[in-house]
């Protein structure tokens, strides 16, 4: 039975989470990444990208982030083109669509790595706002649906496997209500379920911005609920969500397209490879009185463990 811990570091306390691996073809995959990376960059330390959780700051400051790395880029970098919507906040849905396919547009330029840092945080910085918006349309307020989401971004690629039809068997549209890993999406554009949740028209109809997830890499997100919930509470999600996703499909005639809702790379929900330990309702609360949260360290079963030297830079161990 391999394990993964993940230890989290605060101002004031650290507490280390347990997974158990569940036996599945997209857990094993994801372990197979890690031990590829540890065998070949063991005594190294690599840049680990870290997406934060859903923010507490205010909608009116996450407007404002948007709007600050948008003027910072026009300014510095007057050929790359922002589009107009960026000076009108608050921002739309729509505008923040708009936003987000240029973002991905830039990015297959392959600007330089200053340039692309803020394209970065300005993805980052949509990803809030839109995260932090949905929850408080679910009654959620301000609170996070996972604690962090970490990769080995520079050098995952070359460790990849493709999603097949048995790793999608692991995909769960309840994930956010329980105590788990999960891998991640980690493809620039966009899935079918956030197609539909964004009602993202313009997306689904360019091949280039929908993009499903079709591998597994080294990114994972921890991901700790508001509150432990029953299977037949978890049931009802999968199927609301599924439902939802359905629906609008049907509506916006996505086969059309070459969008078709019953492919294996289009389930809903994420890829769930663990579950945590004695999952307890004291996780949530204690993550909510810690300021400074961070992944200080974490180790996959026999195969390594991964140590925050400073941020953002980690050294990988054997």
């Amino acid at each position: 039975m391999t394990k993964m811990t993940i230890t989290l570091q605060s101002s004031q306390d650290s507490r280390t989470f347990e997974y158990v691996f569940r036996n599945n073809s997209a857990s094993k995959k994801f372990c197979q990444v890690w031990q590829n990376i540890f065998d070949n960059h063991a005594g190294t330390q690599i840049e680990l990208v870290m997406e934060c959780p859903t923010p507490t700051d205010s909608v009116s400051k996450l407007n404002q982030n948007i709007y600050n790395i948008c003027a910072d880029i026009v300014s510095t970098y007057p050929d790359i083109t922002i589009p107009e919507c960026w000076t009108q906040t608050p921002y739309t849905q729509d505008s923040l669509n708009e936003l987000h396919d240029k973002f991905a547009e830039n990015t297959q330029l392959e600007p330089e790595a200053i340039l692309q840092k803020r394209l970065s945080d300005l993805n980052f910085a949509i990803h809030n706002l839109e995260a932090r918006v949905l929850n408080e349309a679910e009654g959620r307020g301000n609170l996070p649906r996972y604690l962090s989401s970490c990769s080995a971004a520079s050098i995952e690629k070359q460790y990849a496997f493709p999603l097949e039809v048995q790793d999608s068997l692991a995909y769960d549209g309840a994930c956010f209500e329980q105590s788990v890993l999960i891998s991640s999406y980690n493809t620039l554009g966009k899935d079918l379920q956030a197609l539909a949740f964004d009602n993202d028209l313009t997306s689904m109809r360019n091949n280039q911005r929908y993009v499903p997830k079709t591998t597994i890499m080294s990114q994972f997100s921890m991901i700790v609920p508001p509150e432990l919930v029953s299977e037949d509470q978890l049931q009802q999600k999968r199927e609301g969500i599924q439902q939802f996703v359905n629906d609008w499909c049907e509506q916006n005639n996505t086969r059309l397209y070459g969008v078709d809702p019953v492919h294996f790379v289009n389930r809903t929900g994420r890829l769930v490879i663990a579950d945590k330990v004695d999952a307890q309702q004291d996780d949530w609360n204690w993550i909510m009185n810690q300021d400074n949260l961070h992944i200080q360290e974490f180790t996959i079963g026999n195969i390594g463990t991964v140590s925050r030297v400073q941020a953002e830079t980690y050294l990988i161990s054997t």
